[in-house]
């Protein structure tokens, strides 16, 4: 009886996640939510498991001062060719399994999208109104701004050329 209320309340129900850091690792990135989705989401959690989540310079939850907060997602499927993304949100028990804590993950998360990201200027195009449009659609743009800042200029830099 133990072990099925342990697995119910407080093991992760998802079988999407790896159970070993090794395999997830390589698949984690970081994504922006607002504090009220990240607190919907934690109401649907047993008070057991907790959604980790940052603010977006770094700070714990109850120091946020504004509403957007970073999270880490596990990529169930990598872009297929419509774009689809599947991912899963990192939980307490996930980073305890692996026997990590969320800044290490978090770390992780941020190499990866690092990786995704660089080199890869044919995923910027200038928007009719002169803004640039970043053409990755996969769900991380908005991180991608937050943690390299420069990405928008050096798309600019790299037009002019």
């Amino acid at each position: 009886l133990i072990s099925m209320i342990v697995k119910a309340y407080v093991q992760p129900s998802d079988s999407d996640v790896p159970f070993e850091f090794e395999v997830a690792g390589e698949n984690i990135y970081p994504q922006l939510w607002s504090v009220s989705r990240i607190n919907a989401f934690q109401a649907n959690l047993s008070p057991a498991v907790r959604l980790l989540w940052c603010g977006i310079h770094g700070e714990s939850e109850d120091e946020v001062e504004n509403d957007i907060g970073v999270v880490v997602l596990y990529e169930v499927c990598a872009m297929d060719k419509n774009g689809c993304v599947s991912a899963t949100p990192i939980l307490s028990t996930h980073v305890s399994q692996w026997r990590q804590n969320f800044v290490h993950v978090l770390r992780r998360a941020v190499l990866n999208l690092r990786e995704r990201t660089k080199g890869n200027t044919q995923k910027f195009q200038k928007h009719e109104s002169g803004a640039i449009q970043f053409c990755w659609q996969d769900t991380y743009d908005s991180a991608r701004v937050l943690i390299f800042p420069s990405l928008p200029f050096n798309a600019l830099k790299n037009e002019s050329r």
